[in-house]
């Protein structure tokens, strides 16, 4: 019997020695220039997270962004569209207005011409040579003077009426290109802030920080060689993340990796780097093969 204790004392030790097994995993971090020279990394950080808690987090971000994203590429088409309609109602009406201001033009100078023509018919009622070229009797020329007067005051107030007409017509052309051009401006702008929102959307800039702030299993930074070791205690797959950058000139470049279940050694390269690109496609578990069940 109290072999048989200890034969159960030893399973069970046996037993929790195998479900909490420690994992080594032994990463070297470098890139590849296009000079074919390759840059060792030191200080990446890098974590071992549960693929369960990434696939989780991946989830709920696909479900916040993915709706935007979706929203963001839609929105850009029609507002193009809306802004080249604006566009073109805005160039065909600035048409119609330089038309228009000819017409207005000589409207204005036929109505100039038509004064100096009322004063010549009164001139001439009054030396009495309008029509019969004899002189009238003084009754007569006061109601010829009267009669020319009127008729000239009347074909000059259907004029003015009429410059008054076109010229409120030209007003609100005018006013209706600038209604056209202002909302054109505001939907370029609004289909600009759509095309950076798409941008850096996709860039997934916040990447990083998001999934280093899942829970750790292991965390190392490499050495000046881009080595680092990390020990850890997990029976489900896990999930390598890693991010680092180098000087390139006056600009940094940036490297995120997220490597689903290593083995027991891992080099993070230019191979299994995650492309900015990826990082969308990366929101949606069924595009990232690692990723899958």
């Amino acid at each position: 019997m109290k072999a048989l204790y200890v034969l159960l004392a030893a399973s069970l030790v046996l037993l929790g020695c195998v479900k909490n097994k420690t994992r080594r995993l032994d990463v070297q971090v470098f890139v590849v220039t296009k000079g074919g020279e390759n840059i060792r990394l030191g200080l990446v950080p890098i974590q071992v997270a549960r693929k369960a808690d990434v696939k989780a987090y991946l989830g709920r971000k696909r479900l916040e962004i993915l709706p935007r994203l979706k929203e963001a590429d839609a929105s850009y088409p029609l507002l193009h569209e809306k802004w080249s309609t604006e566009d073109a109602q805005a160039e065909e009406l600035d048409r119609e207005r330089s038309a228009a201001e000819g017409s207005l033009e000589e409207l204005r100078s036929k109505r100039a011409d038509y004064t100096l023509h009322v004063d010549e018919l009164v001139r001439a009622a009054n030396q009495g040579i309008w029509r019969t070229g004899s002189a009238p009797s003084p009754e007569t020329q006061a109601e010829n003077q009267q009669r020319v007067r009127l008729e000239g005051q009347r074909q000059l107030a259907q004029m003015d009426a009429d410059i008054a007409a076109l010229e409120k017509q030209q007003e609100a052309r005018r006013g209706e290109v600038e209604r056209l051009r202002r909302l054109k401006e505001i939907d370029i702008r609004a289909a600009s802030d759509a095309q950076e929102t798409d941008w850096n959307l996709r860039k997934w800039k916040s990447l990083e920080q998001d999934l280093f702030s899942l829970p750790s299993l292991a965390m190392a930074t490499t050495d000046a060689d881009g080595r680092a070791i990390l020990k850890f205690s997990a029976e489900e797959e896990v999930v390598l993340i890693a991010a680092g950058q180098r000087a390139v000139g006056e600009k940094n470049e940036k490297y995120v990796w997220v490597v689903c279940g290593p083995g027991s050694q891992l080099l993070l390269s230019n191979d299994n780097l995650l492309q900015e690109d990826d990082r969308v496609p990366l929101l949606v578990a069924e595009a990232y093969a690692s990723l899958r069940d």
